[in-house]
């Protein structure tokens, strides 16, 4: 609902979700029970493991006034399942972790979303469980200083009220917004 508003509130982009965000994938994958939901190979520890994962929320914003788009994929992490495990047979977000990525970089949401790139948004229960994220992530080769995630605590995103105007924590520990520095106000 806040994205909503706050998309609503800026007459420079529109935002697709839901049954309209769906309308606009290939054919082959709207015709999907779960047109979201993408699965890879990955490689962990010299294991190759097969992986499924399902974004909580999925949209996009469309920038009016230079006719581009940005996809994000968004994972509610309520801190149930541990960071990291030994293995990738568990969940785990680093195992979220490793399948984003690898989608990412065989550039599996090409072909099968018909997108050119997205992010993916964690938003967890505090700002220690981040942290905690991006150091599982920058531990790892495949996901090390990773341009596609961005992290966000509840409280941190609820204290704004223009969810645009939110700053997220990428791998480098640097603060970013959705929209890119230009649209900002």
């Amino acid at each position: 609902i806040a994205l909503d508003l706050a998309a609503q509130n800026d007459p420079r982009i529109y935002l697709l979700d839901g049954d309209r965000l769906t309308a606009k994938l290939p054919v082959q994958t709207q015709q999907k029970a779960k047109p979201f939901r993408q699965n890879t190979p990955v490689v962990h520890q010299g294991a190759r493991s097969h992986i499924g994962v399902e974004p909580d929320i999925v949209f996009s914003l469309h920038l009016k006034t230079k006719n581009r788009q940005a996809f994000f994929l968004v994972e509610i992490d309520r801190g149930t399942m541990p960071v990291e495990r030994s293995n990738l047979r568990q969940t785990s977000i680093l195992r979220k972790l490793l399948a984003y990525q690898t989608i990412w970089q065989s550039k599996l949401h090409q072909q099968q979303l018909g997108w050119h790139s997205f992010r993916v948004l964690f938003v967890t229960s505090s700002r220690e469980r981040a942290d905690n994220m991006i150091t599982a992530a920058n531990k790892h080769a495949l996901t090390k200083g990773s341009p596609i995630f961005l992290f966000t605590d509840k409280q941190s995103l609820y204290a704004h009220d223009n969810l645009l105007a939110h700053e997220w924590l990428d791998c480098h520990g640097n603060r970013q917004r959705l929209l890119p520095p230009d649209i900002h106000r």
